[in-house]
């Protein structure tokens, strides 16, 4: 039987797992910017391993330069709304090359409130 605490982090694994094992890219981001971690979907989405996107710091490397204040717009109203961000942008592949995609993006706060991170699917 699980007591309260195991079956919290079990519920964690559980979902981590799901996450990294979906075919719908995912990704969490540090406030900084910085991949804290991805999935393989998006790995394959971006054309950059694993290891790589952990030293990638977004938006700057994956999205195209003329859509970086839609994005940061996007991060200013969850901020300031709490409220899940749904956009389209481009998303830079290592190649070069631009794939639209469609964001949904929200955030992870502490217990007073300051934001964690941020996740996107």
């Amino acid at each position: 039987m699980l007591n309260n605490s195991n079956h919290k982090q079990f519920r964690l694994d559980v979902l981590q797992l799901h996450a990294y094992h979906s075919s719908q890219p995912f990704c969490a981001i540090y406030p900084d910017g910085k991949i804290m971690t991805c999935n393989q979907a998006f790995a394959q989405l971006t054309g950059y391993s694993y290891a790589k996107l952990r030293d990638i710091t977004l938006p700057l490397h994956l999205t195209p330069p003329e859509e970086t204040s839609r994005v940061m717009q996007a991060i200013t109203e969850l901020s300031r709304t709490g409220q899940r961000q749904r956009y389209e942008q481009e998303c830079l592949h290592k190649d070069g090359s631009r794939i639209p995609v469609e964001i949904l993006l929200d955030r992870v706060c502490d217990k007073q409130g300051n934001i964690m991170y941020y996740y996107a699917t």
